[in-house]
């Protein structure tokens, strides 16, 4: 069963679905036109992988199983996307809107024409030092204004980083994104990704900090420099 919005489908009477970009553990990626300013952008839809079916006139059907209440995820989802509109770095996609439609919730950011870090590096094969660690660096920058905002993203990867023309670096994704207390422990959904994901994400109840995104992105940094993915932090 299609699970995505299909092309031409026009959400809040304003935003035209073009095509699915991609989806993840906490939702649906679109490209779309947003015909009241007659720009492109890009929405994401939350729908949590497992949980979430599609129903009658695409609304989002919800299996709340267990400790899974989705109207917490809708809310915090809501909460996260306006705090980072907040945000005008450089290197930090631009969200532009955010509502509730379809018995979900939807973000809406910035177009942003380039190609993942990920592409990149599938193309061209690993990076020299001089072409990696500026990369590295306005990541750095970029997790350093999230992490003030008391922002964790937890979901640093190459599949999460474009790169525009001259290895300019937007940092994209923020589906995962959790508030923190630095030094509090707090519970949290544990879907990771392999690789990337320090070893306090595959437990919901350890400690998370700063750290947590730092690690992911030093794991990056080794893609960018070997072109290989890291060994799980359970492995190591």
């Amino acid at each position: 069963m299609q699970h995505h919005l299909p092309s031409s489908y026009l959400l809040q009477n304003r935003y035209l679905i073009i095509r699915k970009i991609g989806q993840g553990g906490f939702g649906i990626t679109y490209e779309a036109i947003d015909q009241t300013l007659d720009t492109k952008v890009c929405i994401k839809e939350l729908f949590v992988s497992g949980q979430n079916t599609r129903g009658a006139n695409y609304t989002v059907l919800t299996q709340n199983v267990g400790d899974f209440s989705f109207d917490d995820f809708v809310k915090r989802f809501l909460d996260e996307a306006r705090q980072l509109a907040r945000f005008e770095h450089p290197n930090i996609v631009r969200v532009r809107d955010v509502f509730k439609a379809n018995e979900t919730a939807y973000m809406v950011m910035s177009f942003v024409e380039g190609q993942t870090l990920k592409q990149r590096i599938g193309g061209s094969g690993a990076m020299s030092d001089e072409t990696a660690m500026p990369i590295f660096y306005q990541l750095l920058d970029a997790l350093e204004t999230v992490h003030k905002a008391g922002i964790l993203h937890r979901d640093i990867k190459p599949d999460n980083i474009l790169l525009t023309t001259g290895n300019f670096v937007v940092l994209i994704d923020f589906g995962s994104a959790r508030d923190f207390v630095e030094g509090k422990t707090i519970t949290q959904t544990t879907m990771l990704t392999p690789g990337y994901a320090p070893i306090e994400q595959y437990s919901s109840k350890k400690q998370r900090g700063a750290y947590t995104d730092i690690y992911a992105l030093g794991a990056t940094l080794y893609f960018m420099l070997t072109g290989k993915k890291p060994f799980e932090a359970t492995d190591r």
